[in-house]
């Protein structure tokens, strides 16, 4: 064992406490996963865990141990080791609600309640891919003071178990690995409340990418395959009657052939095979950090370099990923995009190779049968620069657009309808809404309007 002794001034009792606690879903059915932080390692360090109430009914389950695992990370120098764990929930039920802590010795957390949900990585069991399912979806947090009406608002929906998951779609602290990973820490204590009582799925930003994405790559655990080798690029996972895809899009700008090559290839095999039970699962919905359509300010001008600097998010960024992804999104119709990245909302239209498509009937906060996706920006959940501007000249196909602190939640109630709400954290209020209605599992794509 090594020693440490001298090496740090904290007391026993705040080197030894677990903190920094998150959950996350597994590769595996009917698993959690929960993460912890301590700065010294302790030996037995484990969660227990046991159901609590089952459909409604109080149960009383023997606590089961589950051993963790843990890694120095050591970044840093010696003064700033810390100890991350990691432990997985198993067998969990999906109708049960459990109650877990995690920690060693005399060291241990506060109790946290998490439901027994888990994506459905078998396709079979009828009662897990009927049941609706709710999911948070947000981007660009940090720890700054406008991030706080939107974690309180997270706490409260969390802890009542309002939502099955949420999907945070990068730049999750600015910046994890600042101030000697100091901001990543106090981000994760920050996110404890929430993380602690739900799923927190992350993706990759452009903030996470310094120093080759170590600190998102090692405070975070993912659903593992081969195909990203065992990272937490990309990956995707079933929910009720949705297939939800979470990719990189920070890959696409990195230079490495081989791993866009590799996304690539698992994202057209991932979207295939998602189509092949489509009538199990119809809608599939794809994620990522950079948005695929956002408004540019045309007043700006983009033959002046202000103006280009100004705009490059949208008038340079976005049609790079739609350069890499959209034919793959429309050829297997994907129902939904949603990216982030951007500091404002945008609710767009349903649309391929910057037109609109048509749709059966649609009004503004409703569309039924789309012949190609809906594309939505939600990048001001909080974020360390303040909001964009709105841009005065939007495209045809924008429909929504402002700078309120927010996020979604993406309603999955059954094979027809999918409901996407827009709520400002600040007064808790729905700004947008929009329904997605179907009569098909999906749409047929529209050759005729496909350009080139």
């Amino acid at each position: 064992m090594l020693s440490f002794a001298g090496i740090f001034t904290a007391s026993h009792n705040q080197a030894y406490t677990p903190e920094q606690i998150h959950a996350a879903w597994t590769e595996h059915t009917g698993e959690v996963s929960v993460m912890w932080s301590t700065q010294l390692p302790i030996h037995g360090s484990a969660a227990m865990y046991r159901a609590v109430t089952c459909s409604g009914h109080k149960v009383s389950e023997a606590w089961r141990t589950v051993e963790a695992e843990w890694t120095l990370f050591d970044q840093y120098s010696v003064l700033h080791w810390q100890s991350l764990q990691t432990a997985i929930l198993k067998d969990l039920e999906s109708r049960c609600f459990y109650e877990y802590k995690v920690g060693a010795g005399l060291y241990w957390s506060d109790t946290f309640q998490i439901s027994g949900r888990t994506p459905d990585y078998s396709h079979t069991p009828p009662e897990i891919s009927e049941k609706p399912a709710t999911l948070v979806v947000l981007g660009d947090m940090g720890i700054g003071n406008w991030s706080d009406a939107s974690r309180a608002l997270l706490q409260d929906l969390s802890q009542t178990h309002q939502y099955d998951g949420l999907f945070h779609l990068g730049d999750i602290a600015y910046d994890l690995q600042d101030s000697k990973g100091k901001v990543g820490d106090r981000f994760l204590r920050d996110i404890q409340p929430i993380a602690g009582y739900s799923p927190y799925m992350v993706a990759p930003g452009n903030h996470e990418k310094k120093q080759n994405f170590t600190h998102y790559k090692t405070r975070f655990r993912m659903p593992r395959h081969s195909a990203s080798q065992n990272s937490n690029f990309f990956y995707s996972l079933d929910l009720g009657r949705a297939h939800i895809v979470v990719i990189s899009t920070e890959l696409y700008s990195s230079g490495d052939n081989n791993q866009v090559l590799s996304q690539q290839n698992w994202l057209r095999e991932d979207l295939k095979q998602a189509n092949g039970r489509r009538i199990q699962v119809p809608w599939i919905v794809v994620m990522g950090h950079k948005p695929t359509y956002c408004q540019i300010d045309w007043t700006k001008g983009m033959e002046s370099k202000k103006g280009f600097r100004s705009n490059n998010n949208c008038y340079k960024q976005s049609p790079e990923i739609r350069s890499f992804i959209e034919d793959i999104l429309f050829e297997n119709a994907v129902d939904l995009y949603i990216g982030a990245h951007v500091h404002k909302y945008e609710r767009n239209d349903v649309i391929y190779r910057n037109q609109t498509y048509p749709s059966e009937r649609k009004t503004r906060n409703s569309v039924y049968n789309p012949s190609a996706p809906v594309h939505i920006l939600t990048g001001i959940a909080g974020n360390d620069h303040g909001p964009n501007p709105l841009s005065p000249t939007p495209q045809l196909w924008n429909i929504v657009q402002n700078n309120m602190y927010g996020f979604g939640i993406l309603r999955i109630p059954n094979d027809t309808h999918l409901i996407w709400e827009h709520y400002t954290s600040h007064t808790k209020a729905l700004n947008d809404y929009l329904t997605i209605e179907k009569s098909r599992p999906a749409y047929e794509p529209i050759k005729s309007l496909v350009a080139g």
